[in-house]
């Protein structure tokens, strides 16, 4: 079994996260470095950027055309309108 990431075309990743952006949830771009490999994400909620660099080794990746991926969150408040709130991540990964 492979449980390496996997990446999507960035056109069709970029779409389905719009759908999601739409109902209300946040949505982090995620992306494999072309340098090192290392799994990275976009720490901006919301944005699809078309190419990144690394914290670990400093390549460029173009992501528009290497791909992506996206985790996405819904953030649902509990209670009488305490403030208190509750998350729920989902992986597309």
């Amino acid at each position: 079994m492979d449980d390496k990431p996997t990446d999507y075309p960035f056109e069709e990743m970029l779409k389905a996260a719009q759908a999601k952006i739409d109902k209300g949830m946040l949505v982090y771009q995620k992306f494999t470095c072309s340098g090192c490999g290392a799994r990275l994400m976009i720490p901006e909620p919301n944005e699809f950027h078309g190419e990144a660099d690394c914290a670990s080794c400093g390549a460029w990746t173009n992501i528009r055309e290497q791909g992506c991926n996206y985790q996405c969150m819904l953030v649902m408040h509990v209670g009488g309108g305490n403030g208190a709130s509750e998350g729920q991540g989902y992986d597309n990964s």
